[in-house]
């Protein structure tokens, strides 16, 4: 049976720095994204073993997480065999954010839907996962969903920006794929779009969009710092892991929201002609988020932002920021964050610039 949470209600209190936020659900298992049906993980310590006795290239995989009952959701372990084939190299840009909770995957190993057990400690209450198997989210369950409250237009904003000027759009060039539903080994680089080499509106059905990547993605002699040479592609979908703490930025109406992952992956469905969608997920520290705050909201006007921003941030922290440290019984430091992008296109890489975002303060 489908089903879903529902937020039945969050109460910004503003002057007394209180949110509350209620959980119920709505019978049955939660619903479950699209998105997140090929399950599995890299990073989390899996043992990949002997090949499976149905698929001889793909490599066993304990999914089993805390406590009974709990069968997580993660992307699919490296393929044990390799196909013959290539493609040319694959530059693409993905224009088109999906903040819902449902995006991701599991990262701490627990399934804090069913019995209320956390990979850490949390003072002001459990932060449940956005799905039945573990998809960790707390970005998306709790700080998207009381940012909408104070500035219903943001998300849109976000959306709007990368679309007209590049920002926050998410670049990967593959190199080395064969073309097919599994190779053992590709080439992935990595960037975030600062603005655009031609005037704002491009059409980018036309394939010719030069996107220009923010600076903060390459060192000083212009090398890309975010590449994976031992990426891979299996059952379709491509995983690929990124530095730690390497800012994205989006950008809406003279805001900024520059987030930092630790233990991020890059996870993409790979179709025929290349990747049909893009996820990004991992860990953002609350020390690192608070301090963002300050770009999310930088005029005197925007004290509400800033106060729900703060205030949502402390009740968000579901997760440690490293990972070797859940289920050590600390307090969570850190906030789970999954976005989807669901609107591929061919672009041209062009050269790193700054990321130039004035605020607009009335």
């Amino acid at each position: 049976m489908r089903a879903r949470w529902l937020y039945l209600s969050l109460a910004l209190l503003i002057g007394c720095t209180e949110a509350l936020i209620v959980y119920e659900r709505d019978g049955g298992e939660p619903e479950r994204d699209a998105s997140v049906d090929a399950a599995s993980d890299v990073g989390i310590g899996v043992d990949v073993g002997p090949p499976d006795a149905g698929d001889p290239c793909r490599g066993t995989q304990d999914l089993t997480g805390m406590p009974d009952g709990c069968a997580l959701v993660r992307p699919p372990p490296r393929p044990l065999c390799d196909e013959a084939g290539d493609v040319p190299p694959l530059e693409v840009g993905f224009v088109m954010p999906d903040f819902r909770a449902s995006v991701g995957y599991d990262l701490d190993g627990y399934c804090t839907m069913l019995e209320g057990v956390s990979s850490c400690s949390n003072t002001m209450g459990t932060i449940p996962d956005s799905t039945a198997a573990g998809t960790d989210n707390a970005f998306g369950l709790i700080i998207m969903e009381g940012l909408r409250a104070v500035a219903p237009a943001i998300e849109g904003e976000f959306a709007a920006s990368a679309r007209e000027r590049g920002v926050g759009v998410p670049m990967v060039r593959i190199e080395d794929w064969n073309g097919l539903a599994n190779d053992e080994q590709v080439m992935v680089t990595f960037a975030v779009g600062a603005d655009l080499a031609g005037p704002d509106s491009p059409d980018w059905s036309a394939g010719d969009v030069e996107v220009q990547p923010a600076d903060g993605f390459f060192n000083a002699g212009g090398m890309p710092l975010a590449r994976d040479l031992t990426a891979y592609v299996a059952d379709g979908t491509l995983v690929a892991v990124i530095p730690e703490a390497l800012p994205f930025d989006f950008a809406a109406e003279g805001r900024r929201l520059s987030i930092a992952l630790r233990d991020a992956r890059l996870v993409l469905g790979m179709g025929p002609e290349g990747p049909t969608d893009f996820t990004v997920h991992g860990r953002w520290s609350v020390a690192e988020a608070t301090a963002a705050v300050e770009l999310l909201a930088p005029c005197p006007a925007d004290v509400t932002v800033r106060t729900v921003a703060a205030n949502l941030l402390a009740r968000a922290a579901d997760v440690r920021s490293d990972r070797t440290e859940d289920g050590a019984g600390l307090a969570c430091n850190s906030v789970s964050l999954a976005i989807r992008f669901s609107e591929p296109h061919p672009i041209r890489w062009g050269a790193p610039v700054p990321v130039d975002i004035d605020p607009m303060c009335m």
